[in-house]
């Protein structure tokens, strides 16, 4: 008899249910006897259809996160020479499918046109690019030494780092801003949406089997989501050190989860099995899944956000480089937060925009360890940590 691998994704009828038909069985041996309501949750992401063909596909979300990657290769060359802006826009718009030609390998997807508020409000796209035109600028800079007015190299023991005039490493915040306003936003916002997964949208035929699309339109989106959370299908067995999956694993070791189980395994339970719970039209699973994802995804972000505040503040005044370094990856992870579902989210653009304008300002090297501990703290009470 086929019995679900985890009960707390029953229905209550569905524990009525499976109670008779063991009860049954006890008195008959009768193979045929299966439940329909009941469905095993795999140990790692990988699912297929009745006849074994797998169902999964994320192949445009691996695409951008070896774009970022390569712009990543890219910005690392700004603090040992100059680089031109209009390459990482060209990267960044995906240019005839290949970055201009700086891209190794060749898709149609870009990062641009996913980024938050595209199609709607290209304001965001806008602050990434200005965001290329100052790290181009800064890198001319790459020959002299970082000081409060004077952009350049600030060095410590743990590496060297490009920051503007006013302190700011523009790489921190194109890299971890990306990961934020494009990863994030797509899987935890949008392909985790009503629109996306919800009930109007197919689950019942394959897309196009005959080109080997045997998903249903609500698999593929739950699928995309994942992609964008960039794991291992094995995680947290098989760890990365790349985008998300690092950081979610940054924030397991701290034990940040008051859940019972870690924050790695958080996010991959409900990853799995919320897209058993899609494949098995157990929509209360689903829903449960969603809020788990969300939820948890939101509280990285706000985590490792304090986490790099705390690191700036470990080394202010006694290691400019680190501060600064440290600083700015706070500011992008803090910034990620508004891209969280406004139903869900537990802050408000408001206070991202206090604590970042307000409390930091844009000048870093004006930045004092109380306004540090303000920013602290007021994530802190916001998320309960």
């Amino acid at each position: 008899m086929k019995i679900m691998k985890n009960l707390r994704h029953f229905k209550p009828q569905s524990l009525l249910i499976l109670a008779l038909a063991l009860a049954l069985s006890a008195c008959e041996d009768n193979d045929s006897d299966t439940d329909p309501n009941t469905y095993t949750i795999p140990d790692t992401y990988t699912f297929s259809d009745d006849e074994g063909n797998n169902t999964v596909s994320y192949q445009g979300q691996i695409d951008r996160l070896n774009q970022l990657s390569e712009m990543n290769d890219l910005m690392d060359e700004a603090t040992t020479g100059t680089i031109d802006a209009q390459d990482l826009k060209d990267m960044y718009a995906n240019t005839g499918d290949d970055g201009n030609g700086n891209f190794s390998f060749t898709s149609s997807k870009q990062l641009k046109n996913k980024t938050f508020g595209a199609g709607v409000d290209a304001s965001t796209q806008e602050m990434f690019e200005n965001f290329m035109d100052s790290l181009a600028a800064n890198s001319e800079s790459f020959d002299q030494t970082a000081a409060e007015g004077v952009a350049g190299i600030a060095s410590s023991g743990s590496g060297n780092y490009l920051v503007s005039a006013n302190g700011i490493e523009y790489k921190q915040l194109i890299e971890k801003g990306l990961m934020g306003a494009v990863f994030y936003y797509q899987a935890v916002s949008y392909y985790l949406s009503d629109a996306k997964i919800g009930e109007g949208v197919d689950n019942e035929s394959p897309s196009d089997p005959e080109a080997g699309k045997y998903y249903t339109a609500m698999e593929h989106h739950w699928d995309e989501a994942f992609g964008y959370f960039g794991v291992p299908v094995d995680f947290p067995a098989t760890l990365t050190d790349r985008f998300w999956g690092k950081y979610t694993n940054s924030r397991d070791e701290a034990g940040l989860m008051s859940y019972d189980k870690s924050v790695n395994n958080a996010m991959m339970d409900a990853f799995i099995a919320g897209r058993a719970a899609v494949s098995n039209d157990d929509t209360d699973a689903k829903n449960e899944n969603i809020r788990i994802i969300r939820e948890t995804w939101e509280l990285i972000s706000a985590a490792q956000a304090i986490d790099y505040f705390e690191g700036a503040q470990a080394n202010f005044g006694s290691d400019n480089a680190k501060f600064l370094h440290e600083l700015s990856e706070a500011w992008a992870f803090t910034n990620t937060l508004k891209y969280s579902p406004e139903e869900t989210r537990k802050i408000t653009n408001e206070k991202v925009d206090h604590i970042l304008n307000d409390v930091i300002g844009d000048n870093f090297w004006e930045v004092t360890s109380q306004d540090l501990s303000d920013a602290i703290d007021e994530i802190k009470t916001v998320y309960g940590l």
